[in-house]
């Protein structure tokens, strides 16, 4: 063809992606990685209260026709091949989730997501002294490396090589509330530490919370991890923001609330003696956009279950539906201890390649500016 008929603006788009794609690939590989495909049409899926799964069935004439999910994320594919200790393994590919579509969403949208146990061997880490500062606050070693992985690819992808990585701040959710907002996660009780939240949001939390927690145990639940949603979107995000308008930060210890225990996905976490549950959880921020989060993988099979059941009866999905849906496979491999103790964590690959453009770009940046949506 020639070079006048060339469409420049698509050639452009489809390089900047398969740039980054053998960037990614190249990264991981070279962290000793082996990339996974498994199959994106499964009969069962990870079941989360706040995801929207798209569902599809067999013809109605086939016998015994099966219900099928898009998967909203590789992770119980991943889990299936971790109990059989392949190594350090990831997926880079198509995710589908119903609901989000608009500037910065698509039905469906590219996720990169990475496992490791940790038994597996691990390379050289280029930034040890952040390694270890987050070791020391987090006691978790594997954790504090597959959070500086994330970081390293993350900073790769977007560019910015005058940015220096290494004095990436790591905020402890806890400890943000206290330090902008006076409240005690510790030590105080649900009651007041939902009243301070709703006070620091004034008029902006009146139509989302009552007046007072539910004497219900799981309405009370789902009422604080409303309030903190809306806490962190109202006043930490936008802190991040300004404290940290092109560079990035951690944001880890994350808050459950018992006995809620949907809202810890599938990452292990420590309960406080006031119902309060501290996840082993980290998110990567680039200003104020989340790009990552990542986790210590739940282990125990039981905990699993109660979950996964949990999250279908908070959407309202009766038991004999919501059964159906969950990988009971899994589940059994997880009760036997064939999961490995490992660390994961998932990111928003399209949301990478945003932030990549926006550093050349004056203004907003929206995803069909990234992706190739025919």
């Amino acid at each position: 063809m020639p070079p006048e008929l060339v469409n420049s603006s698509l050639k452009n788009k489809l390089l900047q992606r398969s740039r980054a794609k053998q960037q990614v690939r190249d990264l991981l590989h070279n962290n000793g990685y082996i990339e996974a495909d498994p199959s994106a049409l499964r009969s069962s899926c990870c079941v989360d209260p706040f995801i929207q799964i798209f569902s599809t069935s067999e013809d109605d004439t086939t016998p015994n026709a099966k219900a099928y999910f898009l998967q909203s994320s590789p992770e119980i594919a991943l889990k299936h091949l971790l109990c059989e200790n392949p190594g350090p393994i990831y997926y880079l590919g198509p995710a589908w989730r119903q609901g989000e579509e608009g500037k910065q969403h698509r039905k469906e949208f590219t996720m990169l997501e990475w496992y490791r146990a940790d038994s597996d061997q691990r390379p050289f880490c280029s930034l040890p002294h952040l390694v270890q500062a987050l070791n020391d606050d987090w006691s978790d070693r594997p954790l504090a490396e597959l959070a500086v992985e994330t970081l390293t690819i993350c900073h790769k992808i977007i560019g910015q090589p005058s940015l220096d990585i290494a004095q990436t701040p790591a905020y402890s959710l806890p400890k943000l509330l206290y330090h902008l907002s006076s409240i005690d996660i510790y030590t105080w009780a649900q009651e007041q530490i939902y009243q301070q939240i709703k006070a620091v949001l004034g008029m902006s939390a009146h139509d989302s919370l009552a007046n007072h927690l539910s004497s219900d145990p799981l309405q009370k639940a789902e009422q604080m991890s409303c309030a903190l949603s809306l806490y962190i979107d109202s006043v930490i995000e936008p802190w991040l923001s300004l404290k940290h308008p092109n560079s990035f930060a951690l944001l880890c210890d994350f808050i459950g609330f018992y006995p809620r225990r949907a809202d810890c996905a599938l990452a292990q976490n420590d309960q406080l003696t006031n119902g309060v549950s501290i996840v082993k959880r980290f998110e990567l921020y680039h200003g104020n956009i989340e790009l990552a989060n990542g986790y210590r993988e739940l282990s125990c099979g039981i905990e699993m279950q109660h979950r996964q059941q949990e999250a279908y009866q908070i959407k309202g999905i009766n038991s004999q539906k919501g059964d159906a849906m969950i990988d009971w496979q899994l589940i059994k491999k997880f009760k036997n201890e064939s999961f490995p103790a490992s660390c994961g964590v998932a990111v928003g690959f399209d949301r990478l390649l945003m932030q990549q453009l926006k550093q050349y770009k004056n203004g907003p940046v929206e995803i069909n500016e990234v992706r190739v949506d025919y």
